[in-house]
This record gives C-alpha cells, structure tokens and sequence, in this order.
C-alpha cells in the first residue's frame, strides 16, 4: 500500500466522521422546534403531503432534524457520502491541503446541503468521463438514485436536482444519442413517492403547493429589520466573480469543446446562484454564513477534481505558496472574526455536534429528550382527545403533550405566504376535519403586522368558535377556542366598503364609524423589480400607522399575504388585544396610514438616495386598495 493511498483512506475516514454526525434539536414549543417536531410527528402517521401539510418539507422531511430516527438519517448521510469518494485523490501536499478543506466545507454546511450545492457538478463530470469509463454511468445510477429523497426532505433541493440531471442529459446526448439521467430521475421519484406511502394523485399537488411556498418565500422571509450585512455583499460578489473568472481562466484549458465548456460554466453557476439567493433573501441566522460555505465548498470540490493537477505545478512555483497562503489568511480571517460570523463557532463546536451524534446514535440522548418533551407537556390531560390545533406556531408543546394534534395544511401561519395558502387554512376551518379546540396567540415575525398571520381564517374562528379560557403556559397569553355547535354559526362576511388606487408614501384615511376595518392590496413590482427580486431580493414594504392615540408605529407587510383582507383596525398587536377586539371593547383605532416601499442595502432604514431610488423604480406608483368591514 503506498502512502497515498494510506493519506487517502485517512482522509476518507475523517470525511465519513465528520460530515455525517445526526443534526438534531430537543424538543421545545417554539418557532423551529415546533416544525421540526411536526415533520417527526407526521413521519409517524398516514399524513398526505400537499394535502394534509402543506411545507417546505416532504414525506422525509424527518431526515433534515430528527427526533427520533438517528440511524436511519445517519445510514441515508453515508450513502450521500459515498458519492464523493471517487474524487478523493492525492496527489501531493496541495491536493491533501485542498482536501481538508474540502472536508471542513462539508462538515460545517452538514453533508445533505453540501451535496446539494456541488450536486451539478458532479453529474456534470460523471457525464463528460461517461464515453470513455463506462463505470460513469453507473455514479451516475447511484448519485440519481440516492440524492432523489433530497426533494422528500427539502423541496427547494429540487432546483439543483433536477438541473444536474437534465445538464448530465444534454452532454450525453451529445456524445452518444442516450438520455437516461433525467427519465430515471422522474421514475425513482415517483417510485419513492408510492414507496413512502403517499398517494399517486398526491404528487402533482405536492409539487404546485410546494411552489406555491417557494414563490411566496422571496418576499415574505425578506428582512428589512436587520441591517443589511453590506460588507458580506461585496464580498461574496467578489468570490463569486473570482469562481467564475478562474473557471473561465483555467477549468475550460481542460475542455474541448464549447459545449462542455458552457455546461460546466452553467454546472458551477447554479449552485453559487442557489447559495447567493440563500444568503441574501434572508440575511440572518446564518444564512450568509452557509453562502460562504457554499463558495468554499464548490471552489474546493473544483480544486480537487478539474483543477487539481493544475493547482499542484501552479502552487510549486517559487513563492506561490507564501502569496496563496497570504490571501487565504485574509479571507479566512474576514469570515470568522466579521461581527455575527458563526463559522467561527461552527468550527468550534464541530467536534461537539459529533460527541451529540455517537450519542443520538447510541441511544444516550432518549433521555434528555424525554426530558425536554416531559417540561413542555403543557397540556397534558386536557380536552379529552378531542382534536387540537395551535395558532400560529407554537405545536411543539401540543405533540409533547400527546394531544390529538389536527394541523392545518400551512402548519404554521407565518408561512401561509400566498392568496391560495392562505385560501387552503382558511377551507381548512370550514371543513368537517376542522379541529374541536384552537389554542391562539397574535404573534410575528420580522416585525410584520400580526394580523397577516392566517387573516383569512380569522373570519371562521370568529363565526365557529367561542373563547372559553385565557391562559399562560409558553410565556404569552393564550386562548382557548372551542368549536360551537353547527347551528350557532355565525354568519359573519366581508363586505367591501370602497375601492382605489393610491400612492405610495401618502397617507391613506381609514373609514370612520367601523367598528372593524379590514383591508386588500395588490402591490405588484413592475418588469425591473421582478428582475431584481429574482436575480438577488425584492423591496422591503412598510405600513406605518397613525393610532387614534397620536401614535404612530410602523410594520412590514408582505405582498401576497394582503392580496386577501387583512385586520387594520383596531390595531391587534398580542393576544390581550385580540381578545378586546373578539369582544368589541374599545381598543386603539387607526385613523390613517401610508405604505412606503424600501430597499435597504447600504443602511438600515432606506435612507440614502440609491436606496430610495431603487425602492422607486422596482415598484409601480400606486397600488390598488379595498376596505371591508364585517357585516351578516
């Protein structure tokens, strides 16, 4: 055995170790706890995706953050793993340097979402070496038929799927008439599809409501709170030129022909477009951290299979080694020491997340998670089985309490993005599978006005259901909501008490003597915002409220979640306002507003004449407006 081969089976082993730990949360009744619990839930039942949940998850979704099923999730990442080890070659200390960092990319992105991003790649260079190995075809068999699920765990995996599998069927129709890649794609999911149990019919549904939550995410999860990280912008447009500069420079001395030349430009484009939205869409929590891996990840995949001889002769020139080090040194410490970096602490804790996944493996969490799911059984006992949903997203205590949890399609409100997400929650009340019992809270996020949260079922809780207790269990008020008996329905309606077109940063008079005005917008982007928005994120709108009071406070709101009435006034910001509201006392009124739209980029409240400027020209100059009050 030689010593690279030795050096390689060290490094393959690392690789296996520390990208494929179990990624896992304990149990808690908050936002992200909440869906992660649900997907675990639902993988233990007869649910139907696309209709009875409706999420950015599928059938798998378990696999993203298990609860329970670490082994199974661990047995699926070393199979994703495997797809790397034909490239797993030494040769010299650079490609062994390369390699490691190779390594790093993936453990700190976790091993599902690094496949995702160097996915095109792959089936891109498995393709071009199919005519002359014929061994390439069968890579490419396993890596379709493995990274398939991938659109069961997270549907937006289908974008890069989907395009390495028709990029891998252009290069081999071109070499030799064949194209098996992207029908075998679409039999193995299909297959998949029956095989986890879901219903045939099913699948188209899956797909159009899953896109439905994946056009509504652009505008809804843009945060226009959070000062624009500016500096990460130029920076990673800056990376990103570089990755294609020396793409261009030297990956295409490799190629023969402009065709294949073009493919692998497109194959390497994609993933760094995939990864610049994912960071700049929603600019916190990480997101322009994993943008970063992203870029790492595809330079360092490209620096170990296209360029790696290349790098070796280039790097062994005389002081090419300092000048390469200098610069690594510069960008490494920009990342790590920037002021909301969480790749320095995801390089700290790395070796943690492996000590938590022998545990979760061994089965030494059970009881920490038995723990964790005991001290938010909250409701534990109550309402007699009778059927239990939870308004807008604390279901994390409603499973832990072993209730008998009937979720909405859009499980969470928050995420009900679109007119026809919106419309299916709100069906969902009128239903014969509307649930006994709702536990209600007014919460946001990103500071949007709470009453977009699931407005248009506001009307059916109001008609169906009565308060029947007011408790604090998680921190905040919570209402207790109980189905009435059919014939005390109510019969409660929008009716429409004007209509027009208004501009935007006016302001806008709220009829007077309503006890209840709800409002509808359509705010469209013109031909350039719809470019902006998709090439990088669309404009930021506020509603700034002047209160009967002489106060004026200011909320985000979201395009496609007013396109249906919307609560304006009374203002109900929390629970305690709602319940004023549900019974008609007198709250604050809203006298007039304006909606101002933004793009923050350079600062955080839109405040220089670029950003104004842009803000203008993506949007139309008036947006069309309708007011409704309630009435039988």
């Amino acid at each position: 055995m030689t010593k690279e081969i030795k050096i390689q089976i060290v490094l393959i082993i690392l690789f296996v170790i520390t990208t494929t730990p179990v990624g896992f949360i304990l149990p808690s009744y908050q936002l992200d706890p909440s869906w992660v619990a649900i997907v675990n839930w639902a993988s233990e039942r007869d649910i139907e995706y696309g209709k009875d949940i409706v999420f950015t998850t599928g059938p798998l979704g378990f696999m993203f953050i298990p609860i329970n099923q670490f082994v199974t999730v661990f047995l699926y990442n070393i199979l994703l793993s495997i797809i790397l080890l034909p490239f797993f070659k030494v040769k010299g200390k650079t490609s062994i340097i390369f390699l490691l960092f190779f390594i790093l990319a993936t453990s700190l992105l976790g091993i599902q979402n690094a496949i995702q991003y160097i996915l095109t790649i792959i089936m891109t260079l498995f393709a071009f070496k199919a005519k002359e190995d014929k061994k390439y075809y069968i890579y490419m068999i396993y890596a379709i038929l493995v990274t398939v699920p991938m659109v069961f765990i997270k549907f937006n995996n289908i974008a890069l799927t989907l395009f390495s599998v028709i990029i891998a069927d252009v290069i081999l129709f071109k070499n030799n008439k064949k194209i098996f890649a992207t029908p075998l794609f679409i039999a193995w999911l299909t297959l998949l599809w029956v095989i986890l149990g879901q219903p045939i019919e099913n699948l188209p549904v899956y797909f159009t409501s899953s896109l439905e939550i994946m056009n509504g995410y652009n505008d809804a999860m843009t945060s226009g709170y959070v000062h624009f990280p500016t500096s990460d912008l130029i920076v990673v447009l800056l990376l990103i030129g570089f990755t294609i500069f020396h793409t261009i420079r030297f990956a295409f001395k490799e190629l023969d022909e402009s065709f294949k030349k073009v493919l692998l430009l497109l194959s390497i484009l994609a993933p760094l477009f995939v990864a610049f939205k994912y960071g700049f869409v929603r600019h916190d929590g990480g997101h322009v951290d994993v943008c970063y891996f992203a870029i790492m990840l595809i330079n360092t995949f490209i620096s170990i299979t296209i360029y790696r001889d290349r790098i070796t002769t280039f790097m062994n020139r005389k002081n090419m080694n300092y000048i390469g080090l200098a610069v690594g040194v510069v960008c490494l410490f920009f990342i790590i020491y920037k002021s909301d970096s969480k790749i320095k602490r995801g390089v700290l804790t790395l070796t943690t997340n492996i000590e938590k996944s022998i545990l979760a493996l061994t089965g030494s969490m059970n009881g920490q998670i038995y723990q964790a799911k005991k001290s938010i059984a909250f409701y534990k006992g109550m309402f007699d089985n009778e059927t239990v949903d939870s308004y807008p997203y604390y279901q994390g205590a409603i499973i832990a309490s072993d209730l008998n949890y009937k979720p909405r399609p859009v499980i969470q409100s928050y995420s009900a993005y679109t007119p026809k997400l919106r419309e299916l929650n709100s069906n969902h009340l009128l239903s014969d599978d509307a649930p006994e019992n709702i536990l209600f809270a007014v919460q946001e996020i990103d500071r949007r006005l709470p009453t977009l949260m699931d407005s248009p079922s506001w009307i059916h809780i109001l008609n169906r259901y009565d308060i029947v207790n007011a408790f604090n269990k998680i921190g905040i008020l919570e209402l207790h909501l109980k189905k009435r008996d059919k014939d005390k329905f109510d019969n409660l309606t929008f009716k429409e008490v004007s209509s027009n077109e208004y501009n935007f940063n006016t302001a806008i008079e709220v009829p007077k003597n309503q006890p209840q005005v709800f409002v509808s917008m359509e705010i469209k982007k013109n031909l350039f915002g719809k470019l902006i928005s998709f090439l990088f994120r669309g404009p930021v709108y506020k509603i700034n409220l002047s209160l009967n009071t002489g106060q004026t406070v200011q909320f985000k709101i979201v395009p496609g979640m007013v396109e249906t009435p919307v609560l304006l006034s009374p203002l109900v910001h929390n629970t305690e306002s709602f319940l004023d509201f549900y019974n008609n006392e007198n709250i604050n009124s809203v006298d007039n507003f304006s909606i101002t739209p933004e793009f923050p980029i350079l600062t955080k409240q839109n405040t220089t004449a670029f950003e104004k400027f842009m803000a203008n020209i993506m949007t139309n100059n008036t947006f069309e407006l309708k007011f409704y009050t309630l009435g039988r």
